[in-house]
């Protein structure tokens, strides 16, 4: 049985989870296949950019806070050197065509973890994402069917 020759970098690209990697500057360097198809972006269009510039907030939904908490989790690592998980977090994703401000709505599971050098420095940051739209669209659905219930009863 042969040994196929791999990279780490095919081995990073093809995990099953979401995973982006920046710098502490808050500049992608790296993305798996599984973030790009969850974030609706092409494979490599991503890298050398800001986070926030290629997932701007929607202004529609900015009072939500959402580019602000997902930040401070960023500045958390960077301060603490530790991992930081938000709470359940509402942050829409700009549709594909980069030349209007359309959004379609999206929440997540987000944790942010740091990458360390072997004198202790934050060398990167590894933001872990998990699209959970569906479930809470459900929820949702549930908690309507519920009060339309109540109001019947």
């Amino acid at each position: 049985m042969g040994t196929k020759a791999f990279s780490l970098s095919t081995v990073f690209q093809s995990l099953p989870a979401a995973l982006l990697v920046m710098n502490p500057d808050m500049i992608i360097v790296a993305a798996t296949d599984n973030f790009y198809k969850l974030t609706l972006n092409k494979k490599g269009e991503l890298i050398g950019k800001y986070i926030f510039d290629v997932f701007p907030e929607n202004s529609h939904t900015a009072k939500a806070g959402g580019e602000k908490k997902v930040k401070a989790s960023f500045e958390h690592v960077i301060k603490y050197k530790t991992t930081h998980t938000l709470p359940v977090q509402r942050y829409d994703l700009k549709l594909p065509i980069r030349n209007n401000e359309n959004f379609t709505n999206r929440w997540w599971r987000i944790t942010n973890s740091p990458v360390l050098s072997t004198n202790g420095e934050l060398a990167y940051i590894i933001n872990v994402v998990e699209d959970i739209t569906s479930i809470i669209d459900k929820l949702e659905e549930a908690q309507t069917a519920i009060k339309l219930k109540q109001r019947k009863s």
